[in-house]
């Protein structure tokens, strides 16, 4: 009759090259499914425009902060003469360089927000 053990024989270990690599593809494709989420129609932000990289990941926002040493603003910029006064600038970020819209983002005065206090400032 064949013994079962639950303890793992000596010599092996729970961090093996196959596990650690089993690891490394399920974050991959969970990194990638949460990508393409950002930028499907599921999305709350998905129909604010700007750059679908900017949307999808905050590789965008990297490259130009570290790697550009802080130009990410200046490509804001850039983003806003291409697509307009609003625009998405992470995956959960919107950046609005227009007064105007300043009434509808905080609702000031009398009115009321539709959405809680921290949902709005991104904190659910």
């Amino acid at each position: 009759m064949t013994e079962h053990t639950v303890v793992p024989p000596l010599g092996t270990s729970i961090i093996s090259v196959r596990n650690v690599l089993a690891f490394a593809g399920l974050y991959l494709v969970y990194y990638v499914l949460r990508a393409l989420y950002n930028i499907s129609p599921l999305h709350p932000l998905s129909g604010i425009p700007g750059p679908k990289l900017a949307g999808a990941t905050y590789w965008m926002e990297f490259y130009y902060d570290v790697i550009k040493n802080g130009c990410y603003t200046k490509e804001i910029r850039k983003m806003h003469e291409k697509y307009g006064p609003i625009v998405r600038i992470s995956p959960h970020e919107v950046h609005c360089n227009d007064i105007s819209f300043a009434d509808e983002i905080y609702a000031v005065g009398g009115r009321k927000r539709d959405k809680p206090v921290h949902q709005i400032n991104g904190s659910v």
